[in-house]
């Protein structure tokens, strides 16, 4: 994952049980999450938070590792809501106040 980053210049997330972010150079693991997230959507909650992230003015490294800790954070907490069925849009819904914890 590091030197798939580094040979096209650009910030990897690898997620599964833990996520793994790199911008070539620095890796962080991430632990936030649950293994209800398996669902569609939730890369989408990632893409989507990770985006919005670099469109205020961070880093792509700094908006990946963010916002894979934010829609972890979130996904946990709909996770212990929802149990098995957690949706991604249960997930959605809880980004605020994760947020707002930060």
């Amino acid at each position: 994952m590091k030197s798939l980053a580094a040979k096209y210049h650009a910030t990897v997330i690898v997620k599964g049980g833990l996520d793994f972010v790199s911008d070539g150079s620095r890796v962080v693991i991430d632990r936030a999450g649950s293994p209800y997230m398996t669902k569609g959507g939730d890369g989408d909650l990632l893409a989507g938070v990770a985006g919005a992230l670099m469109a205020r003015g961070h880093s792509p490294f700094d908006a990946a590792r963010v916002a894979a800790y934010i829609v972890g954070r979130a996904g946990e907490m709909a996770s212990k809501k929802f149990g098995e069925g957690t949706l991604a849009s249960d997930t959605l819904g809880l980004i605020p106040s994760i947020i707002r914890e930060g």
